[in-house]
């Protein structure tokens, strides 16, 4: 085990983690047990500081990842495959909506990290279904859905003990992996058969752009970023989702006497602009704090990433940065997929002959297109975009979870501790305040609260079908789980607040209640107490 450094002399501890293989991460682009144990040795407050700096940055940049350009890219995907709206939500916006989740738990089966995968799973949907629903009950009152509710409720209830079953029992096969996927399928005919019925016999079908706000609809239930648009609408966010229908009216420059590199360089300059100068100013004094610190973060991937929208101008086309685009996406993916497998000089020599033929195709798109209006192509870019997001994310995902890796070695935390706080924490924060600003000030508590316990659903399922669906395929055996003690309590505290959900809200007649809001958020805040004391040491010990 590589927590045996803390029983090793400090002087040895450098040699111990250069020469342990399981501290060793072949696959992360840093290895942070040698910088903390070898580059920083001594210079704990440092370490610590640098390491809390480094893992916001990477939060930051996934959040922004799944928002900005990997579900923009598939709904522009699902689209452009002429898929329903039903099915696209369930399917294409989900798939963007767990990627953080997804990504973060195939890094981790992958580093046979499966305790921290149930950690950042069950972790996630017990702070989800507890403390932001709580929130939300706690700020607003209002009928829930009753068919919607008991669905998703059920499903979560379902999935969270056949998840369980999996990991105390030690192993996860192909087989099972396989279910938790079809599990997920026999879910997307029940929201989109019930929708159907539902519109048939029951109420007629809404407008094309209520159909994204109107609960009784029953479509914003397993989507929670692209309920984001619904805040566009009220003029409340100033982000849209490629799913709001609207023009594509072309934004030419006018008005200046400039030369041909101006009137090139201008859109270009204005495209990879990370902070918008008019809404900066207006913004509050952390809100350009937090700008300003983020924009080179968002400056970099709007460099690699091409962002088709069919909601903004000219669907979000630049020439010159979508050109450009042809070069550097390429160029990263083959980053991501070489930088474990290859050596220096064989990844260096890779990347040039990638960037040459990016650098063709841009010359050809340079060639047939123009600064006025989108090419006939332009929805290509949403596929290179979707391939350049995903291996963004996976990037991002791997050494987010190296570094907790590290975090519990020198703390001395264990991995499901670690997957039910910090990623968890890490992945719904985000995810929270979008959830309260649409139930508070959007207007759509219905929509926030399905979000609560839809999300954690779909999230619960594709985080756990996919990854290890695609790891027993690689290595064609079992992947050996991990059940300690506190995977227990969170499993424990998971039933609690489940089971309570679906007992007490239909005995309130499915109207909702601070009281019983402010219970969720005292259950959570119970859970991260007792689990704290067991960690401890301090309730009972591990066995």
């Amino acid at each position: 085990m590589c927590r045996q450094v803390h029983s090793v002399n400090e002087s040895n501890k450098c040699f111990f983690v250069t020469n342990n293989t399981e501290c060793l991460d072949p696959d992360a682009l840093v290895n942070y047990l040698t910088v903390a144990y070898c580059s920083f040795k001594g210079l704990h407050v440092l370490v610590y500081t640098v390491g809390i700096l480094w893992l916001l940055v990477m939060f930051v940049m996934l959040g922004n990842l799944a928002e900005k350009f990997f579900c923009p890219a598939l709904e522009v995907t699902g689209k452009s495959l002429r898929l329903s709206q039903n099915v696209a939500g369930v399917t294409f916006v989900a798939l963007g909506n767990s990627s953080a989740d997804i990504f973060s738990a195939l890094a981790g089966v992958n580093q046979s990290r499966t305790a921290l995968v149930f950690g950042g799973l069950f972790g996630s949907g017990l702070f989800t279904t507890c403390m932001v629903g709580g929130v939300v009950m706690i700020l607003t009152s209002f009928q829930i859905m009753e068919r919607p509710f008991l669905r998703d409720v059920i499903m979560y209830l379902s999935s969270t003990y056949w998840a369980f079953c999996l990991f105390y029992m030690g192993s996860i096969g192909l087989a099972s992996a396989i279910g938790v996927i079809v599990i997920y399928v026999l879910y997307l005919v029940v929201v989109i058969g019930s929708h159907n019925l539902y519109q048939k016999f029951i109420k007629t079908v809404p407008p094309p752009l209520t159909v994204y706000y109107d609960m009784e609809t029953d479509c914003l239930q397993t989507s929670t970023i692209s309920t984001l648009s619904v805040l566009k609408h009220k003029g409340e966010c100033d982000e849209n989702t490629a799913l709001l229908p609207g023009p594509a009216a072309p934004c030419p420059i006018t008005g200046y006497n400039v030369t041909r590199l101006h009137r090139q360089a201008q859109p270009f300059l204005t495209a990879i602009t990370p902070v918008k100068l008019d809404k900066w100013r207006k913004a509050s004094w952390y809100k350009k704090i937090y700008d300003i610190w983020k924009a080179p973060l968002v400056l970099l991937l709007k460099l690699t990433i091409p962002a088709v929208r069919h909601s903004k101008p000219n669907h979000n086309w630049c020439r010159t940065l979508n050109a450009l685009h042809l070069i550097t996406g390429p160029v990263f993916i083959a980053f991501a997929i070489g930088h474990t497998k290859m050596p220096v000089t064989d990844l260096v020599s890779t990347c040039c002959m990638v960037a040459m033929v990016g650098a063709v195709v841009a010359g050809l798109v340079l060639a047939t297109s123009s600064n006025m209006e989108p090419p006939y192509y332009h929805n290509v870019f949403a596929y290179l975009g979707f391939f350049v997001s995903m291996s963004w994310i996976y990037v991002l995902a791997t050494e987010i979870v190296t570094l907790l890796k590290a975090a519990g070695v020198i703390f001395n935390v264990g991995d499901t501790i670690l997957g039910m706080t910090i990623l968890a924490w890490g992945n719904c924060i985000p995810d929270m305040v979008t959830i309260v600003t649409i139930s508070v000030k959007g207007g759509y508590p219905r929509m926030g609260l399905a979000a609560c316990f839809g999300g954690p659903v779909l999230n619960l399922l594709l985080g756990l079908g996919i990854p290890f669906t695609m790891v027993t395929l690689r290595t064609g055996e079992p992947i050996k789980t991990e059940f300690d003690a506190a995977a227990g309590i969170l499993t424990a505290f998971m039933f609690v607040g489940l089971i309570s959900s679906l007992i007490v809200i239909p005995l309130m007649g499915f109207r909702t209640s601070k009281v019983y809001g402010f219970y969720l958020v005292l259950l959570y805040l119970t859970f991260v107490l007792v689990t704290a004391l067991q960690e401890l040491g301090l309730l009972f010990e591990v066995t």
